[in-house]
């Protein structure tokens, strides 16, 4: 599991982290059998692309049985979509368990991979109406080879966040 994880508190939704990839060639009942959780949950459904806004685009399915997100995935799998000026075939699609709760509990988490450094975004909001996200969204550089500390962490990008949520 990764390090970071030992900075979010026990019984927090993200941990452990599962989700399925669905991309055109997947043969469903292959990913089934690699991810049985997938016919037991409640799901959610959205494209692994570099697409923003997708909630607002229509682009999530939210709590889906496994039956309603194979047609989601047929209705929209290798079909053209528009978003803003581009124009492109939606291929790739990630599927994740549903976990039920407040639109004020979620946040945002962006993670962008660089040549000299990755940069960690955050937002102690999140969701579909929290807007352009990127523009209010906590950085934090962290040079390749390097792991930021749990203290810069929490002093950085989790300051705006309820100390119930977050282990101090």
């Amino acid at each position: 599991m990764l390090d970071a994880f030992r900075h979010i508190a026990p019984g927090t939704a993200l941990v452990p982290c599962r989700f399925a990839v669905f991309e055109q060639d997947t043969v469903w009942e292959d990913e089934i059998g690699k991810n049985p959780w997938i016919t037991k949950e409640k799901l959610v459904v959205k494209p692994d692309q570099l697409i923003k806004r997708r909630g607002k685009l229509g682009l999530v399915g939210v709590n889906l049985t496994a039956a309603e997100v194979r047609r989601w995935l047929a209705e929209r799998s290798g079909k053209g979509q528009q978003v803003g000026a581009a124009v492109g075939k939606l291929r790739r699609f990630v599927v994740e368990p549903f976990v039920k709760h407040e639109d004020n509990e979620e946040m945002y988490l962006c993670i962008q991979s660089g040549r000299r450094s990755d940069t960690i975004l955050f937002h102690h909001q999140g969701g579909v109406d929290v807007g352009d996200v990127d523009a209010v969204a906590i950085r934090l550089e962290v040079p390749v080879d390097t792991f930021p500390s749990g203290e810069d962490v929490k002093r950085l990008l989790l300051k705006n966040v309820k100390s119930a949520t977050v282990k101090r």
